[in-house]
């Protein structure tokens, strides 16, 4: 149940959030499931779509309406979220048969918050722009704990008037929403996260792992790493997982930091950067997926390096 009255909201031609109609959410994954869950214990009345049908129904328990196709969202909502997964769910979902692009009109804006590539991004904008529909690049940092506890960072390229209109809605799973540009910005941003995150995650699994051949305190350890410059919100998640030897997953897997390898290789061509150094980083993510039965989670990386070391002693 709600804590507070029901409220929705609806883009008008003036340019205003109203409540009056409901708002769409699209793609209820580990963190858009997660977005999606503040939005209605906000009070605002959902209307979502998922391909597995499973994850919706929760949300219908909680008065949420099951859409049958993309589409039907975008009949509903003329504000509409989604949280996809890759190239291929954006461009199924926006462009393909029944996709939420099928009924657009000029008042409608859709927010995407997945990471992928920016020549998908321009793609789904030009076709948006055809009927005079918003598109907004919008990816978000923070993790499924942020989307749990409404504390992401939203990163915003397009149409900055766009952006203010649903604002307020993004502050309920964001504690901040920056503006960085025009369409693709977001996206750009995003790519340079998930490079310094790959990195990070890399670097923290082979620092544990090095620090574990040494036989030194783990825990005096990683006060005096967590205390300097060395410190890192990946080192802080891998040590922690060392400390627990715990496998559980935080949702987090090392699979969505490899499946947006593609467009942050390109990104490092187009700016003439070398990126050994970052395909040297990837290779070990996807060397550990492939020699797991189940997703590893970022923050257990160095237990699937050590394992896999022991391999070939």
């Amino acid at each position: 149940m709600c804590c507070r009255p029901r409220k929705v909201a609806i883009l008008t031609f003036s340019g205003a959030v109203h409540v009056c109609s409901d708002v769409g959410f699209v793609g209820l994954g580990t963190m858009g499931g997660r977005m999606a869950e503040r939005l209605q214990q906000a009070g605002h009345r959902l209307v979502v779509y998922n391909r597995s049908v499973d994850k919706s129904a929760p949300f219908a328990a909680r008065g949420a309406r099951i859409a049958k196709q993309p589409a039907e969202v975008t009949k509903n909502c003329y504000v509409v979220f989604s949280c996809l997964l890759d190239d291929a769910a954006v461009k199924e979902v926006y462009l393909g048969a029944n996709g939420l692009l099928t009924h657009a009109t000029e008042r409608h804006v859709f927010v995407e918050h997945g990471t992928f590539s920016p020549e998908v991004r321009s793609q789904i904008a030009d076709r948006a722009a055809l009927v005079g529909a918003t598109f907004l690049d919008a990816p978000v940092t923070g993790g499924p704990e942020g989307a749990r506890a409404g504390t992401l960072i939203t990163m915003v390229g397009g149409v900055e008037s766009a952006t203010d209109q649903v604002r307020s809605l993004m502050l309920e799973y964001s504690r901040d929403v920056v503006h960085l540009g025009d369409g693709g910005a977001g996206l750009r941003l995003k790519l340079i996260n998930q490079f310094l995150v790959t990195t990070h995650v890399v670097s923290a699994a082979i620092g544990v792992n090095l620090l574990r051949s040494t036989g030194l305190p783990v825990e005096e350890s990683a006060r005096v790493l967590e205390g300097g410059w060395a410190a890192s919100t990946m080192l802080r998640r891998a040590f922690d997982a060392e400390r627990k030897q715990d496998n559980t997953s935080c949702g987090a897997p090392i699979s969505a930091l490899i499946s947006v390898s593609g467009p942050i290789a390109s990104e490092l061509a187009s700016a003439g950067i070398d990126g050994n150094f970052f395909a040297a980083a990837k290779e070990i993510l996807t060397q550990a997926a492939e020699g797991s039965d189940v997703g590893v989670d970022v923050s257990r990386l160095s237990a699937h390096l050590e394992m896999a070391g022991n391999q070939d002693d």
